[in-house]
């Protein structure tokens, strides 16, 4: 296993210096994700279920009782981006 050293950042550019470590940590945490995925795809499919049951399952349900107001949007508009942000919460847990 390699160690990898990040340098201080400047007193200048402490902002940044903070971004770019978000993005080098970000990228390390694909990588890992990636890696992961090649290993074995059947993982993809998995991560996948969730959410499409979330999406036209229960969305199409919740749609027709009208149990949640929407307002204007439909019922799949106002779900689907909590839908996405739990399946990225999900996949982060290791």
């Amino acid at each position: 296993m390699t160690s990898v050293n990040y340098a201080a950042p400047s007193a200048g550019s402490a902002s940044g210096g903070a971004f770019a470590g978000f993005i080098g940590s970000t990228l390390a945490v694909a990588e890992m994700e990636a890696r992961k995925l090649v290993r074995d795809p059947t993982e993809l499919v998995s991560r996948a279920v969730q959410p499409v049951l979330w999406l036209i399952v229960f969305g199409q349900v919740f749609t027709r009782t009208h149990a949640i107001p929407t307002g204007e949007m439909s019922y799949l508009e106002f779900m689907a981006p909590g839908v996405l942000a739990q399946g990225v919460l999900i996949t982060a847990i290791p």
